[in-house]
């Protein structure tokens, strides 16, 4: 590369110069070296600055190397003791290789960070047409130009958040990614506004198939290739390739299933293929539950298929590393062993579908649905039997739980007769409920915060998974954002969490310094509300009990007095999904006669309930978490005989 220091000297007028748009710290404004470099040109220039050609709508010289010197004469103009005709000593470079190094040596001697280095090769553009050019004027590689040129496209003012620690490196990326120069002024008033995250950006992304998901393990790379599929590798090498021809990876993928599905059919079986996992179903089917779910106490008849289905699973990992046809096999040895799996589970009733959905653990994640109107038939055919056996509805029997890895547990559950998605809603209500309790109880609050530090921490024989504790501890304002659009009960909580967040930004204190400033009041008051935001007691289906995270949600309420009528109360459109049966238990459980109520059809039943409901002040027990008495036969740490262990 040319040596710069044998260019030769030339004054040129300040009148006739400007800072190019290319120099680092062209809008850097003035610095306290400024008054030192002041009095050291009193005596002269010691170092000449280094200029290019001015381009349209440029000085005639436009400054590369050397702002600082032109700005300390502009100060002199202002003051009166130096005019625009007043020159400088410049050294002018001509050819691209001249303007990159002269670059180069301002970002070497200024020490100058990450952002302000890539903003100085993304303005090299304007010199230096490509990144080959680039790459050959600063001896780096044509690949890292690349990299830094897309970096560098996000535009000074995210690479400004990024030095002011609003936003990482990692969402740097992502927006480059992105290439999407029009997003930039919103990413950059939510970086301010201190709401800028990951999902922020990536929702935005093109739509796309990493090579390392689920569905790309059922296909081909080189198929996909092949018939036109085009992969878009990352620039910076941190995340998997991307398929971005989705409809053809869509395409290849029902041709890798189809003879799966074609086993399933000559089963009778009629398979739906699915990308996502998806809770429609199929019209004339029921969904009772997915076949991977295992019971104790099944018959023989089910142990036979549940244990053939278990074998054909763990072969999976290993099918895989000997490429998609053995891995294919083994996936239709998995359909067909979960189709027997299934048909054992109901001998009397069809297997009619399945939806298949490509699993990255399991290969495939398979759903079966039962034939409705057999289905319809077995269950009325169930009821006739019941009634034959019963003149009155008896309530259905809570069960208990004695859990024998945590002393002093036993809880009563409500569940029975209530489909999982009625389940889910009123485990989620009731957390809910709950956390609003919590959130006015900052000593439970605390209590819970250092019980789940102490079993994370130091339980993890008992409680090795998060979904055992009651409080789950999640980072990131999501926890906020989720609970803000999921549940309005939730917004009193989030309305009070606000009020802080204003208090702590109009403070423009560090955070640590704003809450010492708190009174212990205060401060105990914000603990509980963001240990109540975290409270998470939903269930997802009636057989999965979260007996852990039930007990200590028992404790918790009893501790603090907790009412779920303080919060929550079902309306009519909750007691319309209840069976029959359950409301009957529901009139039981309010002392009323329910012999008259039988008569009625269920949606009239159902809006006799709500009335009574609210004239009694009711609400159902599924909504409350309680402690279970504790056998006289049971000593510490032990479970009776008669209770359930799970």
């Amino acid at each position: 590369m040319t040596d710069l220091t044998l260019l030769p000297d030339v004054d040129i007028a300040f009148k006739n110069l400007c800072i190019s748009p290319e120099n680092p710290r062209a809008g850097a404004g003035r610095d306290a070296g400024i008054a030192t470099l002041r009095l050291s040109m009193k005596s002269g220039q010691a170092v000449s600055i280094f200029v290019r050609p001015g381009r349209e709508g440029e000085a005639e010289f436009a400054i590369l190397d050397g702002r600082r010197r032109y700005l300390t004469v502009e100060d002199r103009i202002t003051e009166g003791t130096a005019t625009p005709e007043t020159t400088l000593r410049a050294k002018i470079c001509t050819t691209p290789e001249q303007i990159a190094k002269a670059l180069l040596h301002q970002v070497e001697s200024l020490a100058l960070d990450t952002a302000d280095f890539v903003l100085s090769v993304y303005d090299l553009q304007q010199a230096l047409k490509t990144p080959e050019e680039i790459g050959e004027a600063l001896g780096i590689d044509v690949k890292r130009v690349r990299r830094l040129i897309r970096l560098g496209s996000v535009g000074r003012e995210l690479l400004a958040c990024y030095k002011d620690k609003l936003i990482t490196w990692d969402m740097i990326q992502a927006i480059a990614r992105l290439n999407r120069p029009d997003l930039h002024e919103g990413f950059v008033q939510k970086a301010r506004d201190r709401s800028l995250n990951r999902d922020a950006v990536e929702q935005w992304s093109v739509n796309a198939i990493r090579a390392d998901s689920a569905v790309a393990t059922l296909i081909s790379p080189a198929e996909y290739i092949r018939v036109g599929g085009n992969i878009e590798s990352d620039l910076f090498e941190q995340e998997a390739d991307r398929w971005t021809d989705v409809d053809l990876v869509h395409r290849l993928l029902k041709s890798s299933m189809d003879s799966i599905v074609k086993a399933l059919g000559a089963q009778g079986c009629k398979a739906f293929l699915s990308i996502e996992s998806s809770r429609e179903v199929p019209k004339g089917m029921r969904a009772i539950e997915s076949w991977q779910q295992h019971f104790i106490g099944k018959p023989k008849d089910r142990e036979d298929a549940c244990e053939r289905e278990r074998r054909a699973a763990n072969n999976i990992a290993a099918a895989r590393s000997e490429g998609l046809l053995p891995y294919l096999a083994q996936c239709e040895e998995l359909a067909l062993a979960g189709l027997q799996y299934a048909q054992s589970k109901y001998a009397s009733i069809p297997v009619a579908g399945a939806r298949i959905v490509p699993s990255k653990e399991r290969g495939l994640a398979i759903t079966f649905y039962y034939d409705g109107k057999a289905m319809d038939a077995y269950n009325a055919t169930k009821e006739s039997e019941r009634k034959a056996k019963q003149s009155e509805v008896e309530p259905l029997p809570k069960k208990t739980y004695g859990v024998a890895k945590v002393p002093d547990v036993a809880i009563e559950v409500d569940d029975e007769g209530f489909t999982n998605g009625v389940h889910q809603d009123i485990t989620k209500t009731a957390g809910r409920a709950l956390a609003l309790s919590i959130s006015l109880a900052p000593d439970a609050a605390y209590t819970m915060l250092v019980a789940t530090m102490f079993q994370q921490v130091v339980l993890d024989g008992c409680h090795v998974y998060e979904n055992d504790r009651l409080l789950k501890i999640k980072i990131g304002n999501q926890v906020i954002d989720f609970a803000r659009k999921s549940d309005v009960l939730m917004h009193p909580l989030i309305e009070r969490l606000e009020t802080y967040r204003q208090a702590y930004v109009t403070s423009g204190l560090h955070p640590y310094a704003w809450v010492t400033s708190l009174d212990d009041h205060y401060c105990f008051d914000l603990l509980a509300i963001l240990v109540a935001l975290q409270v998470d007691a939903s269930e997802q289906e009636v057989t999965r009990t979260r007996i852990y995270a039930r007990a200590e949600a028992a404790h918790v309420a009893q501790a603090i007095g907790h009412d779920v009528r303080t919060w929550y109360r079902p309306d009519a459109e909750f007691y319309g999904r209840c069976s029959k049966r359950k409301l009957i238990e529901f009139a039981d459980d309010m002392k009323v006669d329910t012999k008259p109520l039988s008569k009625l059809k269920t949606a009239e039943l159902a809006a006799k309930i709500f009335e009574l409901a609210t004239e009694h002040d009711y609400v159902p027990s599924a909504f409350s978490f309680a402690l279970a008495a504790k056998p006289e036969t049971a000593g510490a740490g032990e479970t009776s005989a008669d209770q359930v262990t799970a």
